[in-house]
């Protein structure tokens, strides 16, 4: 099932090990209006309960997808690119 976009623009949110900031981050690209169509929020293998966060912030808004790696890219353009 595809979700409804209502803006053009998807941000990337990638996370490791950061679940106690990720809800902000989250949040704030959320709260930058409608032009904001989709949320990707990618978890680089996170070992502290990031995974869950992801998808407790899924579950709340439709908005944001979320992509879970199951090895660590050791980067930051990887899980930008998935």
């Amino acid at each position: 099932m595809e979700k409804p976009q209502t803006g053009p623009v998807t941000v990337v949110v990638i996370a490791y090990n950061d679940a106690e900031h990720l809800p902000d981050a989250v949040r704030s690209a959320l709260d930058q209006g409608d032009a904001v169509g989709e949320v990707v929020v990618v978890d680089d293998c996170s070992t502290d309960g990031t995974a869950a966060v992801i998808a407790e912030l899924a579950a709340a808004d439709p908005r944001v997808t979320p992509i879970v790696r199951q090895t660590n890219s050791g980067g930051c353009g990887t899980p930008r690119n998935d």
